[in-house]
């Protein structure tokens, strides 16, 4: 069967407009798509945007916890020494007063002791002057028969 020129033509255009057409079709979609892929690079940007201003906050929170744990750690350390300071003032008060109590108590004890020891000397002085008297009476009466 043979066509004749002008069918030839017709069936030619047909095709051409069937390929423009699927050619537009695919031109569409891939704009449609080209346009999906540009709105998720858009949000891929924003996203991105979003990630960097959420590090930069995280960040900001971060030094500001680590200024505050230091300002904090300072002042227990201020604290603390206050605190040792303190005891260190009152122990040494305390020792002081620890070392005048026993000076005193030693100091009464030792004054115990010489009056003691002043009693001890004084009853033996006084044995033995009453043993010197009383030997000097023995003496005075052996002497005195054999002087005659």
């Amino acid at each position: 069967m043979e066509y004749t020129h002008k069918e030839k033509l017709e069936r030619w255009k047909r095709q051409i407009k069937e390929l423009l057409y699927e050619s537009q079709q695919s031109i569409a979609t891939a704009k449609a798509c080209g346009a999906s892929l540009n709105s998720n690079r858009l949000e891929q940007k924003i996203d991105i945007v979003e990630c960097k201003e959420d590090i930069k906050f995280i960040k900001c929170i971060k030094n500001e916890k680590e200024v505050c744990h230091f300002n904090l750690v300072r002042n227990l350390k201020e604290q603390c020494d206050c605190r040792l300071a303190d005891l260190r003032t009152d122990f040494q008060h305390k020792r002081l007063e620890a070392i005048r109590t026993a000076d005193q108590k030693l100091k009464i004890v030792r004054e115990e002791l010489e009056k003691t020891v002043k009693k001890e000397i004084n009853r033996i002085e006084d044995e033995k002057d009453a043993e010197t008297k009383d030997l000097m009476k023995k003496n005075e009466e052996v002497r005195p028969s054999k002087c005659h």
